[in-house]
């Protein structure tokens, strides 16, 4: 790559670039609290300063609404990471695309897979204000109804508490938020059939800059987009039960390809880089499924792991009559945790709670993060007796066990074994009533039906 003679002149008379960024759009980029530009953008304006020669200065702002009112008023020169639009065009240039993800649907976990967005007829749909999905849907699927938030934390919110029937969003984005805000009850139910091929806005009165930024975009190697991405995404995927086959393999292809950093741009420029993407795509298969079976944080089997080892072992006890037992069970006070000492160190527990009850476990029984701070320790060829007893013994080892720098932590525990007549719901459903009457009859306790 070489820069043109007025290209390295604009170089040495500017030095200093102005940059307007998503202050909310992790794991893609963010703002952190002492005024940092981070995220997946961030790490690769590091490759673009070290490129171009040139420095890229923040401007703060509060607002993805904001950072385009701020390019529009001059206040800076460049918008990090955004999608190309024809309303965009008008005051923007942009970049070839340097990120790509695909855009899915999210819903409650009691809706079935969905086809794309034409699956919304007449529903409502929660959008970030200002995001490119409203001109998208507007000229697509005049027929949803687009609610706005200020959010993408909202939008999901939202979604939780039945305020709207879905959302859509960068699958990044997505699995990142649903996980840290712990709504467990939420899934990914199928993809919106567009794609965030997210690019470098200019300022359109900027056309040297602009051919600059092109230029240390194209100058990214895969390797430098493998190793960006995994510092910044885990893959937690689920996928609901109705979808067949040939949606399954679509969507996990999607995403293999972009833990890879494939950009999707024209087949003439990356022709030469396909063989190596797809050397590495076999090589990641595996490691895909095991990574969407995994919680992110504590590395035990998720949501999906568990409402598959559940939906197996309640099939075998209506073919065999073998026993079988649920443990729920919480962490007791775990808001206070947060609040007092902060999400990090909740999260530190979560994996020290997680690491000793899964050392104490028999190889036969299953144990998963359910959701926030609910585990289910499901319990296969076991009464509920003997149950109960594994779940005292946990109970107590917990109790005295120091986790620094909370100190001691409690655990409530709810049990029951299967019945004739149970579904996989019937099982979980009485798991957690025994759970919150444990916790209602004072915590730090084992209760059973």
């Amino acid at each position: 790559m070489r820069f043109t003679e007025e290209e390295v002149q604009w170089i040495q008379q500017h030095k200093q670039v102005t940059l307007c960024v998503d202050p909310d759009w992790l794991p893609f980029e963010s703002i952190s609290s002492d005024g940092r530009h981070i995220g997946i953008a961030a790490d690769y304006f590091d490759l673009f300063s070290r490129v171009t020669g040139l420095t890229f200065s923040l401007v703060v702002t509060d607002s993805w609404v904001q950072s385009d009112q701020f390019l529009r008023e001059g206040r800076c020169q460049i918008l990090s990471l955004l999608n190309h639009s024809q309303e965009r065009s008008s005051y923007l240039n942009f970049t070839e695309p340097y990120i790509s993800s695909p855009v899915v649907i999210v819903t409650r976990d009691n809706e079935g897979y969905m086809d794309g967005l034409k699956a919304l007829a007449k529903k409502n749909l929660s959008l970030v204000d200002g995001y490119v999905y409203e001109e998208l849907i507007e000229r697509d699927h005049p027929y949803i109804q687009i609610v706005k938030y200020q959010s993408s934390d909202q939008t999901l919110e939202a979604v939780s508490k039945g305020d709207v029937f879905a959302t859509i969003g960068s699958l990044f984005i997505i699995t990142e938020r649903i996980q840290r805000l712990g709504l467990s009850n939420l899934k990914i139910v199928g993809p919106a059939n567009y794609r965030n091929d997210l690019r470098v806005g200019v300022k359109k009165d900027e056309p040297i800059l602009l051919s600059i930024m092109n230029k240390a975009v194209e100058a990214i190697e895969p390797k430098d987009d493998a190793e960006i991405v995994s510092r910044w995404v885990k893959v937690k995927y689920e996928l609901g039960q109705d979808y067949d086959l040939a949606a399954q393999i679509a969507l996990i292809s999607f995403i293999i390809l972009i833990l890879l950093g494939y950009r999707s741009v024209t087949l003439s420029r990356y022709n030469r880089k396909l063989s190596d993407a797809y050397d590495l795509l076999e090589r990641r298969t595996e490691e895909l499924d095991r990574l969407s079976h995994t919680d992110a944080l504590t590395s035990i089997p998720n949501r999906l792991r568990l409402d598959e080892a559940i939906t197996f072992e309640v099939n075998r006890f209506k073919r065999y009559r073998t026993d079988l037992s649920l443990i729920s069970l919480d962490i007791d006070n775990f808001k206070r945790v947060n609040d007092q000492h902060g999400h990090p160190v909740g999260d530190r527990l979560l994996i020290d709670i997680a690491r000793l009850i899964s050392g104490q476990l028999r190889s036969t029984d299953v144990f998963g993060r359910w959701g926030g701070e609910e585990f289910l320790i499901l319990c296969p060829a076991t009464a509920k007796e003997e149950a109960i007893i594994i779940a005292e013994k946990l109970r107590l080892s917990i109790q005295n066990t120091h986790f620094a720098p909370v100190g001691q932590v409690t655990v409530s525990f709810g049990v029951t074994s299967i019945e004739e007549g149970d579904g996989e719901k019937e099982l979980v459903s009485r798991a957690d009533k025994q759970l919150y009457r444990a916790k209602n009859e004072g915590r730090n306790r084992v209760c059973h039906d």
